[in-house]
């Protein structure tokens, strides 16, 4: 199955859960991330805010700051340039951006790939291999391809498939958490 219809395929699927059935998947999938020695080691974190059907990271957002954790976020400033991470300092400042999603003022500092420790990404589709399709616009492969330190996924266990080809440019997933485990890929 080719990419964008498999994305569109699980997509559908993660859509058609209950906000009930994502609140208690959620749960878990935290509780599994919050244990990890990425987290617990990292100073700063760069994660994504949560859109849509995606695993909720508001409350995970304001729980990182609350234990410290210097949290940066994405910013797009413009189709098609470059995913840039900007700082928060609370989850009240952000406002909506490009493509609908919360994101800091411009004002919010930027943190280069070298500030950041530990990186939580999301994705449509993965595999156990690591594999990840995204939404499409290549923001998190080319955020990614520069990273050298610790990266998780996290997602539901719907998302995960057996297989899928990608392109030169995708990059692989270290890890995955989902409800049900954390894939070692």
């Amino acid at each position: 199955m080719e990419k964008k219809t498999l994305r569109k395929k699980i997509l559908a699927e993660r859509d058609a859960q209950s906000k009930a059935q994502r609140a208690e998947k959620d749960k878990l999938i935290w509780q599994r991330l919050f244990n990890t020695e990425e987290y617990q080691k990292a100073k700063t974190i760069f994660t994504f805010i949560s859109f849509k059907s995606e695993v909720f990271t508001h409350s995970a957002i304001e729980k990182m700051l609350n234990d410290g954790k210097k949290v940066c976020v994405p910013v797009i400033p413009q189709k098609k340039g470059p995913m840039e991470a900007r700082y928060i300092e609370k989850f009240s400042d952000l406002k909506i951006g490009l493509y609908n999603i919360l994101e800091p003022p411009s004002s919010a500092g930027k943190a280069s790939e070298k500030d950041i420790d530990f990186i939580i990404t999301p994705g449509a589709v993965f595999t156990r291999k690591g594999k990840r399709i995204g939404y499409g616009g290549g923001y998190y492969d080319r955020f990614l391809s520069n990273f050298n330190g610790d990266i998780i996924a996290i997602c539901y266990d719907l998302q995960i498939v057996d297989d899928f080809g990608i392109d030169a440019w995708d990059v692989k997933i270290p890890k995955i958490i989902t409800e049900k485990e954390l894939i070692e890929c």
